[in-house]
């Protein structure tokens, strides 16, 4: 994305502007708000990544010169979805109608894409409490999973491991590759059922629907799928008739922030606790290789059965934390039609 903003690209209201975001913007946008997320904010690691991908639309908000807002939006699902993340206002800007304008300049910046038909987002759990019936008079509620936060430190995590196998699956596990993935993906949703019942994959906060196209959004970044070994064959093609035969499966990604690293694990299935137990343990191995360098990590579950029992068991083995100070504990997934 070119660093030079023309001026077609400007929408003014008087003393106001929304612009394209640039590479020269990173700062000031970090600067709207220094304190957001509970340190978990990803928008340090991932800004540069977002001004340049092409399916995304990223832009500021200025008053009277100075840097307020910042909102981004990307297709997804092959075009069919624009997803709208990435969301700063200024603590003095809030309730102003910005967000509003926002919306309004990321629809007219689509309108011209053939396949879109819905809008969607996430949203964590005291975000939709506040917001539910402003949120719900024009989404709909399509997902939703629990979340524990685990504070990690990582020194006494590498201290358990030095006694333990590096990150590699064991004999019962495996890491599926972007062919086993998009094998995946080509089924049916009714085929993935036992994996997905909403027909959608949560890969952290990004719902996205069972579709070939959404691939490439799996691997997007550090991302591993890790499974446990079907009882027969993992297919190369599509088998009418037949569910898919992995039957629990997990997915892993990391990035920095403010706490070191934030790593998240989203489980997928019906899985026996010991298949939970084994998962979580290899998530955590690799995340004990991820930085030599940092001593603090936030783990990120994302689920919907119970997991205090295998979360205690861990929490003694690589001596774990599950956080009181992070109120995150749900996200939920919202979808609303696009109308031209």
């Amino acid at each position: 994305m070119d660093l030079a903003t023309p001026q077609s690209a400007h929408e003014d209201f008087s003393d106001e502007t929304i612009r394209e975001a640039t590479l020269a913007d990173r700062q000031d946008v970090l600067d709207i708000d220094t304190n957001v997320y509970y340190g978990l904010d990803y928008l340090p690691s991932n800004y540069n990544d977002i001004i340049r991908n092409p399916q995304i639309k990223a832009n500021v908000y200025e008053k009277k010169g100075k840097m307020v807002g910042f909102f981004s939006a990307r297709l997804v699902d092959g075009g069919q979805s624009l997803m709208t993340s990435s969301g700063r206002l200024g603590l003095d800007s809030r309730g102003g109608g910005m967000y509003g304008r926002f919306k309004k300049r990321v629809f007219e910046e689509w309108k011209d894409s053939p396949d879109l038909r819905y809008v969607t987002m996430a949203v964590t759990n005291y975000n939709f409490e506040s917001k539910r019936e402003r949120l719900l008079r024009d989404y709909r509620q399509v997902l939703e999973r629990d979340i524990t936060v685990i504070e990690c430190n990582l020194q006494q995590i590498r201290s358990a491991v030095n006694s333990r196998q590096s990150s590699q699956p064991q004999s019962q596990l495996q890491l599926l590759s972007y062919d086993d993935v998009n094998v995946m993906m080509r089924h049916q949703p009714s085929q993935l059922r036992h994996l997905f019942p909403e027909d959608r994959i949560l890969l952290q906060w990004c719902p996205l629907r069972i579709l070939e196209v959404n691939t490439k959004e799996i691997f997007n970044g550090n991302e591993k799928i890790l499974a446990n070994k079907p009882a027969e064959p993992m297919p190369t093609t599509v088998q009418p008739g037949k569910n898919f035969p992995v039957t629990f499966m997990s997915a892993g990604g990391h990035y920095s922030c403010k706490r070191g690293q934030n790593y998240h694990v989203d489980v997928y299935g019906s899985g026996s606790d010991e298949d939970l137990r084994e998962h979580m343990e290899w998530h955590l191995l690799r995340l004990a290789e991820v930085r030599a360098d940092l001593d603090t990590a936030v783990l990120m579950v994302y689920h919907t059965r119970r997991v205090e029992d295998i979360v205690e068991k861990l929490k003694q083995d690589f001596s774990l934390q599950v956080s009181t100070a992070i109120p995150i504990r749900k996200v939920i997934a919202l979808e609303m039609d696009y109308v031209k």
